[in-house]
């Protein structure tokens, strides 16, 4: 590990939207235009450099630079002169000194303002020295990393993270502000989030642009950090810190202030879903004909709004409530944070479903396919590396069909102990981890992924027609023939086979093939709803 990237030497000079070899290169580029014997240059050294003459970002600075003229004509000269005046107009540097200055763009000159410091100290000794975005205060979790390229707002607010001090991999971070955290959608749920607020811990960067462009963007992500009381810290090596998580599995780590001391925290040994569940019953696209009830153990937004855009009437429940006895035409256990086995709550009572032999398909996302698991014999463990963003590939078990998939998961099921009657049904590409199972009889079937991938890809958001089931139809609003949603329903629990396959009509294994549940997903809903998703299909 490289110690002079830690502690007080581990500084960044210079955070702005103008990239620093950029303007050199420009500089250069002019000064080789001129090609001149007059002297352009900076008067001295950046703030940027070190003792060495190196800059932070790797360049090496010198104090001037001069060149013999040649025979250009004195239009072009006066241009290039121009040229090097902006770009030297539009930096302004501070000296080099013991205390870090924070660099943001107004409107077309750097303005400093002083960053407040903090520690992150991780529970091997590690310790990194950032710099204050959010709110200044001391925090404790455990330490993961998310390799998403984009999509902050949802990750933050994403409750899988509860008890987290998130890292972001990608190297700069707020440039696109953040939307209105307040708006909301047709279904009445937050409408750029995927709960009620953050959910994270803290935040870890590498570096921190205050300044955002977005056309949806309502504040910048420092702001929204600091109204919801969330610590935040730039400058972090993320690369090492990401690199060390790998490595060393489970990280606890603490966010120090000073004066304000912390102790380590295992978020894992509370029941983190009883945190983030919601504490009443809710109702969402009231009146639609199909019913499926959610059993809320950190339920993202996203999964009710694909719900309701396909005609669910959405129940959210409690984790803890019994809804054995409900009547419904689809069963969802959702995603959510921390340690499966301290949701007994609700293992019983999925266990209880299972044992009942209820005819209604029944999906388990996340946090529900361990739920699912565990109620029906199987183990799970906690995975020496997690599974975060917005790029897994997993392999179909039934047919080797591929997706690429959005993921957040730190516990998987053991696919050995699964009982008699259950298989994978989806497998990790890259670790061959468990991502799902399915019952071999009936219309049970999980993801640890997330088929509604906001943000991700959407390769499996057609999983979500699983558990839409159409009893509750009136006949004159069934599928043509009464068929459709039954054959589909065979298909979720492999129970006899469908003639028609859209792409290979002889295929004989295409069981769980996402472009023919795609194709009877838009068959049901032209034929129930009157006319199928826009632009999916």
């Amino acid at each position: 590990m490289d110690k002079s990237l830690q502690g007080e030497d581990a500084s960044p000079k210079l955070s702005c939207l103008f990239s620093l070899p950029t303007l050199l290169r420009s500089y250069v580029s002019v000064c080789y235009f001129l090609n001149g014997h007059g002297h352009l240059g900076f008067d001295g050294p950046v703030a940027a450099q070190d003792k060495s003459g190196v800059s932070h970002c790797g360049c090496h600075l010198e104090p001037s630079f001069s060149y013999p003229l040649a025979a250009f004509k004195m239009t072009r000269i006066l241009t290039a002169c121009k040229v090097v005046k902006t770009l030297k107009g539009r930096l302004e540097f501070c000296n080099g000194s013991a205390d870090h200055w924070s660099f943001s763009r107004t409107g077309t000159r750097l303005s400093s303002i002083k960053a407040q410091t903090a520690n992150l100290v991780l529970e091997d000794g590690t310790k990194m020295k950032g710099y204050s975005f959010g709110y200044p205060s001391s925090t404790a979790g455990e330490v993961v990393f998310n390799t998403g390229l984009s999509g902050y707002t949802e990750a933050l607010t994403d409750p899988s993270y509860k008890g987290q001090i998130l890292t972001l991999a990608n190297p700069i971070v707020g440039n696109g502000g953040v939307p209105d955290p307040a708006a909301l959608d047709e279904t009445g749920l937050r409408k750029f989030l995927e709960s009620d607020g953050i959910k994270v811990s803290a935040l870890l960067v590498l570096d921190y642009s205050n300044e955002y462009s977005h056309w949806q963007a309502a504040r910048s992500l420092g702001e929204w950090l600091q109204e919801e009381q969330v610590p935040a810290l730039y400058g972090i090596d993320t690369r090492m810190l990401s690199k060390l998580i790998r490595d060393k599995g489970t990280v606890l780590g603490k966010i120090e202030f000073e004066g304000q001391p912390m102790e380590f925290a295992d978020p894992n040994k509370q029941n983190l879903i009883a945190e983030v569940s919601t504490k009443e019953v809710k109702v969402y696209g009231r009146g639609n004909p199909i019913k499926v009830v959610a059993v809320d153990c950190g339920l993202k937004h996203n999964v009710i709004r694909l719900l309701v855009k396909r005609g669910a009437e959405v129940h959210l429940v409690p984790w803890d409530h019994d809804f054995t006895s409900m009547e419904y035409d689809g069963l969802i256990i959702s995603g959510g944070p921390g340690d499966p086995m301290k949701a007994q709550e609700v293992i019983r009572n999925v266990r209880k479903v299972l044992e009942s032999n209820r005819p209604e398909p029944l999906f388990g996302i996340s946090m529900g396919n361990l739920i699912t698991g565990i109620a029906a014999g199987a183990t799970s463990y906690k995975m020496q590396m997690a599974n975060r963003g917005q790029n897994q590939p997993v392999l179909n078990a039934v047919n080797g069909q591929a997706v690429i998939t959005a993921q957040n998961h730190g516990y998987a099921i053991d696919s050995s102990t699964l009982p008699p009657g259950w298989k994978p049904l989806f497998v990790n590409a890259n670790d061959q981890t468990n991502e799902g199972i399915m019952h071999e009889t009936r219309p049970i079937f999980t993801a640890q992924f997330y088929p509604d991938a906001n943000p991700g890809p959407r390769d499996t958001e057609v999983l979500l027609a699983g558990p839409i089931h159409t009893p509750s139809l009136s006949d004159s609003q069934q599928p043509a023939s009464g068929a459709v949603w039954t054959e589909a329903l065979q298909v979720w629990g492999q129970v006899g086979s469908l003639s028609h396959c859209v792409q290979l009509p002889a295929c004989q294994q295409w069981s769980f093939c996402l472009p023919c549940l795609a194709w009877l997903e838009n068959t049901f809903l032209t034929a129930a709803l009157g006319s199928p998703l826009e632009g999916q299909y």
